[in-house]
């Protein structure tokens, strides 16, 4: 009958409805241990170091012109594959340059080479006639702005987003004194 029916799909599903649960949180547990995984992963990864070949002084007094030269620049993540073979470049300073290609065509790991994330394998990469290998890399990353494809914003005024990377900037530090809090 209908009523039986009824009864019978009733305790099915109070029947089936702990072990969807359970499920559930096997599910969440192993996403839990993936990102786990992760982070410990992170945790575990060497510091960079910061070798200083240069006197920190003398290069955080220097400006950057910007001249950047790419000199016969070699790189592979993998010995068996390279992925950037016989790269020059030359980027006078005001020059404005676009990075622009298709995915996983080498726009990031350019970009990783100049901020020496990675150090190239074979050539050389000078900024203002300086082989960047001998500057720290904290100082080399300081003249460098980067815009991503992807933003990440906090919640908040755009000014303190701006300020989030650097707070030290002021009023006087160029765009932000021309953004207003909302």
């Amino acid at each position: 009958s209908v009523g039986m029916l009824s009864t019978m799909l009733c305790y099915a599903n109070q029947y089936t409805k702990p072990f969807n649960e359970i499920t559930g949180v096997i599910t969440e547990l192993q996403n839990a241990i993936a990102c786990a995984d992760r982070i410990f992963a992170f945790l575990d990864e060497k510091t960079e170091e910061n070798t200083k070949v240069l006197d920190e002084d003398e290069i955080s007094k220097s400006k950057t012109e910007g001249r950047v030269v790419l000199s016969d620049v070699a790189f592979a993540y993998s010995e068996d594959k390279p992925l950037i073979d016989d790269l020059d470049l030359e980027v006078e300073p005001g020059q404005s340059v676009a990075i622009v290609g298709p995915t996983g065509c080498g726009k990031t790991t350019l970009i990783n080479l100049l901020m020496r994330f990675y150090d190239v394998d074979e050539g050389s990469i000078k900024i203002d006639g300086n082989d960047i290998r001998n500057v720290t890399r904290n100082s080399l990353r300081e003249d460098y702005g980067m815009v991503l494809q992807e933003t990440w914003l906090k919640a908040g005024t755009i000014r303190e987003n701006l300020l989030f990377g650097r707070p030290d900037t002021g009023a006087e530090g160029g765009v932000i004194h021309d953004v207003r809090q909302q």
